[in-house]
């Protein structure tokens, strides 16, 4: 458990992805779930899960029975607009995993192929949201390095960077459809804080906690 998590309480908490849910035997995630929620209730969190590319896509479902069955612990759908603190969240999650083609990497275990992020059939009408929760980023926001440390992995998955880059710029279709004020986003394992064209863009590093005020 971070040390910063177990210092806050009285808030809605919002996980932007790769909680790891699908990756354990059924029993185990039942247990860690279990644990979670019971933490989550006794300091009076509510947490929003937007999902990841180590979450299974199948678990992000309103009518999937794990929703029902943890009271401070929701897996948001994609494209879920929901009203926190009178401001509007729009949830869009999935990231391409950039080692899919390794070993390690078990379809339907470890890797789904449905995990990157789906763009909406009419997403130049999704309406106008406060704030965008997603996994990756849009394209035009941090990282811009040109996947310079990453390069290694193009060598066992030559379709891999193109479709990185895509992905990307799909998000920045919506990102410039909803015209929020505020992103936050993880996926990178980085931490940064930008304003673009007003509006404040957070990336979350690992167990990294952004108090949000817009």
């Amino acid at each position: 458990m971070s040390l910063r998590l177990s210092r806050i309480s009285n808030c809605i908490l919002i996980h932007v992805g790769d909680l790891g849910i699908g990756f354990y035997h059924p029993e185990k995630q039942k247990s860690h779930l279990s644990h979670l929620n019971d933490f989550l209730l006794e300091k009076n969190i509510q947490m929003l899960v937007c999902r990841g590319n180590h979450d299974d896509p199948a678990f992000f479902k309103d009518s999937h029975p794990i929703n029902g069955e943890h009271s401070n612990i929701r897996l948001v759908e994609d494209y879920t607009y929901l009203t926190i603190n009178g401001k509007s969240f729009l949830f869009v999650g999935g990231a391409i995993s950039i080692d899919r083609a390794y070993p390690h990497r078990i379809e339907g275990r470890t890797y789904w192929k449905d995990e990157p992020f789906r763009l909406h059939d009419d997403y130049p009408n999704l309406p106008k949201c406060d704030v965008l929760i997603t996994h990756s980023a849009p394209s035009g926001l941090f990282p811009c390095d040109g996947m310079a440390n990453i390069q290694g992995f193009f060598e066992d998955d030559p379709n891999l960077k193109g479709e990185l880059v895509s992905e990307r710029c799909n998000i920045r279709l919506v990102f410039d459809a909803v015209q929020p004020k505020a992103i936050a986003y993880g996926h990178f394992h980085k931490s940064n804080f930008e304003v673009v064209d007003g509006c404040k863009a957070k990336c979350l590093n690992i167990n990294e906690i952004w108090e949000l005020t817009i």
